[in-house]
């Protein structure tokens, strides 16, 4: 019987039992295999550099020209809420779309980096990105013989009452 039912599903171009499930867990697979073996563009920035400032030459780090990347309709999406990046898809230019706050992006993290992906599409095809945010202006306080500022905690409590 269950042979039957199994033709009888198959007649009608339909197939009942979870087919449609497994094509989402076998799409979903290909995704996650296709990401993992991805490549993936990484840049370092200053924090705090002006808007529209260079990030990278991505087509020239893809090995395209910037027709190429125009004509398969490259664009930048960013993983986060902001959109920090630009790309100008006639010269291949990654630049900054503000200043950025390294404070203010990764607040409690000694290192900060931001993610984005690169899509295509025609074909489609989608490349990872990384820029780290390095601190220019947070250094820990030294004198030049290596201790503290020069002064007294005395000083730093203000006056002492007997």
């Amino acid at each position: 019987m269950k042979g039957r039912l199994w033709r009888r599903g198959t007649a009608s171009g339909r197939r009942s039992g979870g087919g449609g499930e497994r094509q989402v867990l076998l799409w979903l697979v290909c995704v996650c295999v296709w990401e993992s073996g991805a490549e993936t563009l990484r840049y370092s920035v200053a924090e705090e550099m002006a808007r529209d400032s260079l990030v990278g030459n991505v087509a020239q780090d893809l090995g395209l020209s910037p027709s190429q990347l125009a004509a398969r309709k490259a664009r930048v999406v960013s993983e986060g809420s902001e959109q920090h990046f630009r790309l100008d898809p006639h010269s291949g230019v990654l630049t900054v779309t503000e200043t950025l706050d390294r404070e203010r992006i990764c607040p409690h993290s000694e290192s900060c980096a931001l993610l984005f992906k690169l899509f295509f599409e025609n074909p489609v095809q989608l490349i990872r990105g990384e820029v780290e945010v390095r601190d220019v202006n947070d250094h820990s306080p030294c004198s030049a013989e290596g201790g503290g500022l020069g002064f007294s905690k005395r000083h730093l409590l203000g006056p002492v009452s007997p």
